[in-house]
């Protein structure tokens, strides 16, 4: 067994059992395989944050599903690359409801993850620009007294627990 799928096993075994997994971030219109890269991505940039970009190698990307393994380890005819170059990271946001639930009186906002990627493949690296687009204002009593910092969607993968965070899938 090579390393990448030894990595691999381990690594989808991770991602399967952690439950911090965030449940608030639209995937947009992306085939399973591409969720699938893109949990794993999620996953990889909440261990990596900075506060500008996380650029993750593709052997990293390749470790988190049997299907980008795969076309990592036989790359014929750029198939990896073209993968990579296939996944519209522009549609991934994050969805905060302000409204009342179900679908028929449904209000929310709809914020961008990433403001920017950049794909390199010479140097086999995907680099990701974490939006610091704001999704609260700060609120403060009367006395102006800070009761609730403003966030950012870059905090959402500076948080430790990500259980306050929901899926949404369109």
């Amino acid at each position: 067994m090579s390393k990448l799928k030894k990595d691999q096993k381990e690594y989808i075994a991770v991602i399967h059992h952690n439950s911090d997994l965030p449940d608030r971030f639209c995937l947009g219109i992306l085939s399973k395989n591409e969720v699938k890269i893109l949990f794993g991505i999620l996953e990889i940039i909440h261990n990596r944050y900075s506060q500008e970009s996380v650029t993750i190698s593709y052997s990293d990307i390749a470790a988190i599903s049997e299907y980008a393994t795969e076309l990592y380890e036989n790359n014929t005819n750029n198939q990896f690359d073209r993968f990579i170059e296939s996944i519209n990271f522009g549609t991934v946001s994050y969805t905060q409801f302000i409204g009342p639930e179900g679908r028929k009186n449904m209000v929310y906002n709809d914020y961008p993850i990433f403001w920017r990627f950049d794909v390199n493949h010479s140097s086999q690296e995907l680099t990701l620009y974490i939006s610091d687009t704001v999704y609260q204002d700060e609120i403060k009593d009367k006395n102006g007294n800070v009761l609730q910092e403003k966030k950012r969607i870059a905090d959402l993968f500076s948080k430790e627990d990500w259980s306050e965070i929901q899926v949404y899938e369109k």
